[in-house]
């Protein structure tokens, strides 16, 4: 689980340096996780939404050269798994991978 805590703590400290404008009253970050089974298989799904500015909207992980969306994917390699991002009222990310034993 250590890729999970990782990746929470980049996105975390990502929405801390840039989602938010000073001038922003309410500044929330949403972080949950929930167990569920698709085929016979356990995947966790983790969401992260915080309520800030948003990515901007010709932004592309692909082509992104940023060391924080590198670590991220590398994370959501690591564990195997595959991610949403995406705009409403802020930045949403979900990640669903399989719960390995």
């Amino acid at each position: 689980m250590t890729p999970l805590v990782l990746m929470i703590n980049e996105l975390t400290t990502n929405t801390f340096k840039y989602a938010f404008e000073k001038e922003d009253k309410t500044k929330e970050i949403y972080k949950s996780i929930r167990e569920y089974e698709k085929n016979g298989v356990k995947i966790c799904e983790f969401s992260y939404k915080d309520s800030g500015k948003g990515l901007p909207d010709d932004f592309s992980i692909d082509s992104s050269k940023s060391l924080g969306w590198t670590i991220i994917k590398s994370l959501v390699t690591q564990l195997e798994g595959e991610y949403k991002i995406f705009n409403d009222n802020g930045f949403n990310f979900i990640l669903e991978f399989p719960i390995i034993k």
